[in-house]
């Protein structure tokens, strides 16, 4: 698949990484660019495929906080979080990495807003002595399947189906 080697060194060029905030492309603005914030309320999945789909694949980064969980780091100025989604054609979103928040302060604040500081004490309380800077990601191993093997649908890829009722726990 020649593929991986185009979709890996688009995301690695620096002039060909897209900033979510500077480019997006949905139905009605196929080959235009358009600014994100004010425009976006969430990335669904057709978005995505569209965008894929103008892009040959593309690798996104700075995505808006709002779109974001409270533990993704807020980059300077508050708008944007510290994050990258590898998208591919069909599946869409394949990859998603983050920094971390680890500033206690900005943790609270996200926290209060999204009416959650009771429920995840806990987790302040991880943070409280303070935290190296950190990251992670997530590879959807089902969507990697569904790409690689080219199934219209991603329940054909799950290996173990899963359905209401299904766990006995």
């Amino acid at each position: 698949m020649t593929f991986f080697p185009k979709i890996l060194k688009k995301c690695f060029q620096s002039q060909l990484r897209f900033r979510v905030k500077d480019v997006v492309h949905d139905e009605s603005h196929v080959g235009q660019r358009v600014s994100l914030l004010g425009w976006v309320k969430s990335v669904r999945k057709q978005k995505e495929l569209v965008f894929v789909d103008v892009n040959d694949g593309s690798c996104l980064k700075n995505l808006p906080v709002h779109l974001k969980p409270f533990y993704m780091r807020t980059n300077e100025g508050g708008r944007t979080a510290a994050a990258v989604d590898l998208l591919f054609p069909l599946v869409g979103e394949l990859v998603g990495g983050s920094l971390r928040e680890e500033r206690l302060q900005v943790l609270q604040e996200r926290l209060t807003a999204a009416g959650l500081v009771d429920s995840l004490q806990w987790y302040l309380q991880l943070r409280k002595f303070g935290t190296l800077p950190h990251g992670g990601f997530g590879l959807g191993f089902d969507r990697l399947i569904q790409f690689v093997t080219g199934m219209a649908t991603i329940r054909d890829t799950i290996p173990f189906p899963r359905y209401v009722y299904s766990c006995s726990l």
